[in-house]
């Protein structure tokens, strides 16, 4: 299938001035902390930090190995995570209680990647090194004792966008490789669009303030990812709108999409968008969980809560 999602030119970057800075900085306080508070058991896992080759340099990646899956022979069921942070921000090392909580959990491989970030690296940057670490999965699924025909894939917020960006690329070069065998969703921002043309959700405009994310934030950090998304004289610009890379909400592949869990919170910006995706899962006739934590804020499974061991509960259930 023919994509038309191709950006020509890259229009010059929107100024960073002090305010956007400081909102930015902020945030990444908030994810500089989140690695201290999810609690693993530090002995049940191997962990290894390796780079992927890929067209454009070298990229950073975190592979966790729960209990004896590296050495016992076999070949194991595995996920490919992506972290948040909004497009500018967050690392392997930001979610890495994340990830070794999803491998402990799951039992599965777990595979963490660090893609380009905004705005030194604009969109698509992040959605081809994501896809890039994908096909590497593929390609070296034995010599990294990875089960081919079992890999996962998920993010969490700015992560579960480019996870599901990859399986949309997926969708669409079906010959190059093998479709995921399902997806992990924490919390993830699935229309973009309607963000940067000013369409809020009732949630989005409840929850503008929010402790974990603001919606002056990230439309924000949104700016930066895709500065070159303008309306002149009326007419939008026609390589954004409705590209599900960017809102996987509006993918014309979505009733091919394998079986989805997404988990979401209600005291978050992101409730009505996350809701609206469910509902475009249920149209296309997709088999998929959706749990919604009605008290939580946004990027609530990165601290020790009941709720907190409750979804990473279902997303270990799901992926059995």
């Amino acid at each position: 299938m023919k994509e038309n999602y191709k950006i020509k030119t890259i229009p010059e970057i929107p100024e960073i001035n002090d305010r956007n800075l400081r909102l930015i900085r902020y945030t990444q306080n908030i994810y500089d902390g989140l690695k201290k508070f999810v609690r693993i058991n530090p002995d049940s896992m191997e962990i290894v930090d390796f780079r992927i080759k890929s067209p454009v340099g070298n990229i950073p990646a975190r592979i966790y190995y729960p209990g004896r899956t590296r050495t016992d022979g076999n070949l194991h069921s595995a996920l490919m995570f992506l972290h948040g942070g909004g497009f500018v921000m967050g690392s392997i090392g930001t979610h890495d209680g994340i990830c070794k909580k999803l491998a402990e959990k799951t039992g599965r491989i777990v595979v963490s990647a660090a893609y380009r970030l905004a705005p030194k690296h604009i969109y698509p940057s992040a959605i081809r090194d994501s896809y890039c670490v994908y096909y590497y999965l593929c390609k070296n699924s034995e010599a990294l004792r990875i089960d081919r025909s079992d890999i996962a894939i998920g993010g969490t917020s700015a992560g579960g966008n480019i996870a599901l960006g990859v399986m949309e690329m997926c969708l669409r070069r079906k010959k190059r490789g093998v479709i995921p065998s399902a997806i992990v969703l924490q919390y993830p921002l699935t229309d973009i669009e309607s963000v940067l043309m000013g369409d809020f959700t009732e949630s989005a405009l409840e929850n503008a303030n929010g402790r974990t994310l603001t919606l002056d934030a990230m439309t924000r950090m949104l700016r930066y990812y895709i500065p070159y998304f303008e309306i002149e004289d009326g007419i939008e610009s026609p390589h954004l709108l409705g590209n599900p890379y960017l809102s996987p909400v509006k993918s014309e592949l979505m009733f091919q999409y394998p079986r989805v869990i997404m988990i979401s919170a209600g005291k978050d910006i992101l409730r009505d968008d996350n809701r609206n995706f469910a509902e475009a899962m249920a149209s296309n006739g997709v088999e998929f969980e959706h749990h919604e934590y009605k008290k939580m804020l946004h990027a609530f499974m990165s601290f020790d809560s009941g709720e907190t061991e409750m979804a990473f509960n279902q997303i270990a259930e799901f992926l059995e």
